[in-house]
This record gives C-alpha cells, structure tokens and sequence, in this order.
C-alpha cells in the first residue's frame, strides 16, 4: 500500500512538471513537444489496428514476442507492419509507476508499435511518438494517461531513441527469424541472444 502511494504521488508529480513546462510559454521547443494536440483532430479518427495480437512471454517473464505480424494502420498514411518475431517489453515504465501504469494496460498494442518504431527508426521520433498517440486513441486508453505517456516520450523519449540507434549499429538485434523462434518455455530473451550470436 505504501508503494502504491509513493508511486501515486511520484506519477502525480509527474504529471505538474510536464504540464507546466510543456504549457510554459518561455520555451518554444518545449511547447513543440505537445505537438500534435492531445485532442481528436480531423483525418486521423477510424480503427488503426488491424490484426489481432498473438504473444509469447520468453521464459524471463519480462520480454515477449509476436507470434504473427501485427497490422497498425493509421488512417491517412501507410501501413506499419510489425513483424513475427519481434520482441518487447511493452511500455518501458519503471516499476515503481506499475501500480498507476503497468507496463500492460490498453496501450499495450500501440506500446509494440512505438517499440518496433524506436527500434527500426525507419521513421522519425515525431511520427513514431505521434503513431503511438493514435494508437492508444484507437484503444480508447483514457486521455489523461494518453497526455502522461505522450507528453513524458517528447521530452525524454531521446534517450531510449539514441540509445536504440547505438545498439543497433552495434549488431544487436530485436527480430528473430521466424524460423529460430523458441522452442522451450524456460527460455529466456537473453539465453536467446547467447545461443543465436549470428541471428
């Protein structure tokens, strides 16, 4: 109970400094990082995902992976697939916000998408944080935690982007081929990656 509260009070927290500054009119970069608005806007309402989710937890209980490609089609640009194979940990919250925002909740699907974007980086931070916005519209996460998440990934979210962009230029890999998936459920993402140095 008191984890709870010290975790309430931390979100809470939280939430003030981020809206004050991002509302603050003394630094334009910072009011850019709400950009675009948190409100429903003209072209971008319809369904988004398209496929339904199919997961597999590794045997450390703390990473997953498709078991099929998940469809995310945001209405008025193109198709993003996320492929089999691809592994996650959902939201990168720490634990101690869990009992306010677990890392799954309704965002869970658009928290795969976002990941699969930072990781890829086929697209910009801007679009892969703006697709995960309209992902968590499309399963109706509530606006509040849509204005957290959102609103903490522009102004922090650089860091997990650089530090994806370093790691992938390194030879590290988020995949795997669909045909090396795990075969044991004990088996862990990080035994994996030992035992597949070349995947």
């Amino acid at each position: 109970m008191r984890r709870a509260k010290r975790a309430a009070i931390l979100l809470n927290s939280v939430v003030i400094v981020i809206t004050a500054t991002s509302c603050s009119s003394a630094s334009t970069s910072l009011v850019k990082a709400c950009d675009p608005p948190l409100m429903p806007v003209a072209g971008i309402e319809g369904r988004k995902f398209e496929s339904v989710i199919k997961l597999s937890p590794f045997g450390d209980g703390e990473f997953w992976y498709l078991q099929d490609d998940l469809l995310f089609h945001p209405v008025g640009d193109a198709p993003e697939i996320v492929p089999k194979g691809f592994v996650s940990d959902f939201a990168s919250i720490p634990a101690v916000l869990w009992p306010v925002l677990p890392s799954w909740q309704r965002y869970g699907p658009a928290a795969i998408v976002h990941d699969y974007l930072y990781w890829s980086q086929h697209v910009s931070r801007h679009v892969a944080d703006d697709y995960l916005l309209r992902g968590m519209r499309d399963m109706r996460v509530g606006p509040i935690r849509q204005a957290v998440i959102y609103r903490t990934l522009r102004l922090v979210g650089g860091f997990a982007w650089e530090s994806n962009r370093r790691r992938r230029l390194a030879g590290e890999r988020k995949c795997m081929p669909v045909d090396q998936l795990p075969t044991r459920p004990q088996e862990t993402w990080a035994e994996w990656k030992a035992s597949h140095p070349g995947a």
